[in-house]
């Protein structure tokens, strides 16, 4: 980003959290940053394309801390507390631009599509980072779980932001994971039938599945494929070409896509081709 587009990004975020988006003009904005209108122009076409800048900017950022969590080698635990303290402290550090955006419902399609994909990555990672901490115990019940943690999130969120209560992120975040350790033990020992399945996940088309991955997090689910389904032959044959093939340089297509019609018809498998189909941009 070139320091002039800051410049302008940082003036209106004030003036956005200030006066409200609706109330904010491509003046003031310009008289903000100390630059021409023209200037304004150079970089931005309109006052909407400005916001969409500024909430991809966030949202980058955000995917960036979010991502370096997971190179920090954190033991299970640890790493949940520090997922949810971030996600704290970065809402917190921009909450009256949030709250400028929820009281005036600034909405775009665009906007939306980013929001979308900030609260899958979110919830992806509880999911899994769930899974790291409770084991195979959980995985039936682990959608329902990932649910009920955000649900608790939530509240104190809201009084983080609007009673503006003061609390230590990293203990709110080891609190949380004191209560979910009650829930999960609820869940283990219980006669149940889950709620939320992957497969009812992936039959309703919820978005939770649909996060980008990149080719080191699909290597590791196809890891995981081949140990869950080692004692059936002919999966793990075609779960080890498709292996073979993505971890070249430059995958051959038409073999993966060969290997997905193997694996068409096993619906134990539909999240896994879910994943690749998003990775290569298949069909």
């Amino acid at each position: 980003m070139k320091e002039k587009e800051k410049v302008i990004m940082e003036a209106a975020i004030k003036l956005f959290g200030k006066k409200g988006y609706d109330a904010t003009s491509v003046q003031e904005i310009v008289n903000e940053a100390g630059i021409s209108k023209g200037a304004f122009y150079l970089y931005y076409k309109s006052k909407q394309a400005l916001l969409l800048a500024i909430f991809q900017y966030y949202y980058d950022g955000f995917i960036t801390e979010f991502e370096d969590l997971k190179g920090q080698d954190l033991p299970p635990r640890q790493l949940f507390i520090k997922q949810i303290e971030t996600q704290y402290r970065f809402i917190l550090g921009q909450k009256e631009f949030l709250i400028m955006q929820a009281r005036e419902r600034v909405f775009n399609e665009s906007i939306g599509q980013m929001l979308n994909k900030m609260r899958n990555v979110i919830t992806q990672s509880h999911k899994q980072s769930l899974s790291a901490v409770y084991g195979a115990q959980i995985e039936p019940y682990v959608w329902d779980l990932t649910m009920l943690v955000q649900g608790m999130m939530h509240p104190y969120l809201e009084l983080l932001i609007f009673d503006k209560i003061e609390m230590d992120l990293f203990d709110l975040g080891k609190y949380i994971l004191q209560q979910t350790d009650q829930l999960a033990e609820g869940f283990i020992n219980s006669e149940s039938s889950p709620l939320l399945t992957e497969d009812i996940v992936m039959d309703m088309e919820l978005p939770f599945h649909k996060v980008t991955i990149d080719k080191g997090d699909l290597l590791a689910a196809i890891q995981e494929a081949k140990e869950k389904y080692s004692k059936s032959k002919d999966l793990l044959i075609t779960i080890e070409v498709l292996e073979e093939e993505i971890k070249k340089e430059e995958p051959r297509i038409p073999v993966i896509e060969g290997m997905l019609a193997n694996l068409k018809k096993e619906n134990k498998l539909k999240r896994l081709q879910t994943q690749i189909n998003d990775v290569f941009n298949l069909q």
